[in-house]
């Protein structure tokens, strides 16, 4: 058996993941795995074998019948600042840190641009005192969870 295949002992508690029944997400008892039970999200156009197999079992009522799908509850407080966080910190490392720390990079910026890009990052960092107020909804018409009442800092051109 390749490296990346699972056994599925069993799985339990299927409920559809979205409006449009496109994929099942299950607890799995993988025999690979010490947990006795993973999330497992199967769809049937998974890249790994036990996806499409798992999502076709729970069709078929294997595993009991598939609950609905739930909206999912707001993130809101402390939760939400971590979201913040999280995505800020990737800001930070994938955009601003390469230009401000590279120095040579950082030394072809003008006085003026080099001014936006440290106001950009330090906006970056103050945003959990600033947007205290922003939580993640759901927003049913595009399937995904949405900011309201977060404003980004606007990242400068290079």
């Amino acid at each position: 058996m390749p490296l990346n295949e699972r056994t599925v002992n069993s799985a339990k508690n299927p409920k559809w993941t979205d409006y449009a029944h496109t994929s099942v997400e299950l607890e799995v008892d993988f025999d690979e795995l010490d947990e006795e039970y993973v999330m497992f999200c199967a769809h049937p156009d998974d890249i790994v074998s036990w996806g499409p197999d798992l999502y076709n079992r729970a069709i078929a009522g294997e595993f009991g019948a598939i609950a609905e799908f739930e909206v999912p509850a707001d993130i809101t407080g402390d939760a939400a600042l971590n979201v913040i966080r999280q995505e800020r910190d990737e800001i930070l490392s994938d955009v601003v840190d390469p230009i401000v720390s590279n120095p040579l990079r950082w030394a072809d910026f003008s006085l003026e641009k080099q001014t936006e890009w440290a106001n950009y990052r330090q906006a970056l960092l103050d945003i959990t005192s600033t947007q205290t107020s922003a939580y993640m909804t759901f927003n049913t018409e595009t399937e995904t969870m949405d900011w309201v009442n977060l404003n980004w800092p606007t990242q400068p051109s290079e």
